[in-house]
């Protein structure tokens, strides 16, 4: 992204490290775990601190994909493609949408949690 362009290698990855792993840290190690110990009192469970990953487990996704490009990008040429048509991108979707459906209609009910 143009953002790498501009910082650089090592300023993009501090930058995502603070902004997505502050957050994904700040959720897992705080607020998670205070939730859920509200949550066990309110129950009358007994209180424990747990490590919580919970909701944000897709901003670690998008930190270690995002981390993942930064190096990638470092030895690979950049590429230059324009932007799909939008109704190009419609209709994919609506294929990939029929698509799936088609498949979940044959499966079992007592397979439906997969």
């Amino acid at each position: 992204p143009k953002s790498m362009d501009r910082k650089g290698f090592r300023l993009f990855v501090e930058d995502k490290l603070v902004r997505l792993g502050g957050g994904f840290l700040l959720y897992s190690l705080l607020l998670g775990p205070i939730m859920l110990l509200f949550c066990r009192a309110y129950g009358g469970y007994p209180i424990t601190y747990e490590f919580y990953i919970g909701p944000p487990w897709f901003i670690l996704w998008l930190l270690n994909f995002t981390l993942i490009y930064a190096v990638i990008a470092q030895f690979a040429a950049p590429v230059k493609m324009n932007m799909p048509h939008p109704v190009i991108l419609l209709l994919f979707g609506a294929f990939l949408s029929a698509a799936f459906y088609g498949t979940a209609v044959g499966v079992p009910q007592e397979w439906q949690f997969l």
